[in-house]
């Protein structure tokens, strides 16, 4: 789930910007987040499960 509306926010916040993001490819801009895999939101999680471990803050 969070996939999708993490997906979904940067898609709208690239069409309402006019920005050209969302995707690694030359001449587009590119951010990126750095996680700490021992914090615990996301510490004995797969890596998959990260983003929603950030996201709803889940433990388990």
């Amino acid at each position: 789930m969070a996939d999708r509306l993490f997906d979904d926010a940067v898609q709208g916040g690239a069409s309402a910007t006019g920005r050209a993001v969302g995707v690694l490819e030359a001449g587009r801009q590119a951010d990126f987040t750095v996680l700490d895999p021992d914090h615990p939101a996301i510490a004995g999680h797969a890596s998959d499960a990260w983003l929603s471990g950030v996201v709803f803050c889940e433990h388990g």
